[in-house]
C-alpha cells in the first residue's frame, strides 16, 4: 500500500494496531451480542421516561428545553413527551448547568438505589 492510497475494507479489518489492541467491532459477527438488544431498547425506552420527568420537573416547557439545550422545538417536544431520550451530550450539559448539576446525579443514581 502507498502512502496516499486508500485503505480497502479487508486489509483494515485483518490488521494489527501499534499498540497490539484491536478495538472490540474489528472480530464482532452482527449477532454477537443480539442477546441484550431486548435489554437495551427496555433501558432506551424506560430512560426515555426518566429524562421526560427530569426535564418537566426542571423546566417550565418543551420551548424552555429547546433554549436550554439548542435543539429544535421538536426534539424537546419529544422529550417532554417521553417519545425519546436524547444522547449523552445533552445529559453532559445538564451535568454542567450549576441548578441541573444535582438534579442529573440523583436521576442517575434512581436505578442504583
Amino acid at each position: 500500500m502507498t502512502l496516499n492510497a486508500r485503505p480497502n475494507a479487508s486489509s483494515l479489518k485483518n490488521r494489527q494496531p501499534r499498540n497490539g489492541v484491536r478495538r472490540a467491532s474489528a472480530n464482532l459477527s452482527s449477532g454477537e451480542f443480539s442477546g441484550c438488544k431486548t435489554e437495551t431498547l427496555t433501558y432506551r425506552a424506560a430512560f426515555a421516561r426518566k429524562w421526560s420527568q427530569f426535564i418537566q420537573e426542571n423546566f417550565d416547557g418543551p420551548q424552555q428545553v429547546a433554549k436550554a439545550f439548542h435543539v429544535d422545538s421538536s426534539t424537546a417536544e419529544n422529550w417532554w413527551a417521553g417519545r425519546n431520550a436524547p444522547q449523552g451530550w445533552v445529559i453532559g450539559r445538564a451535568a454542567c448547568m450549576p441548578r441541573l448539576r444535582w438534579p442529573v446525579v440523583q436521576m442517575m443514581m434512581e436505578d442504583e438505589q
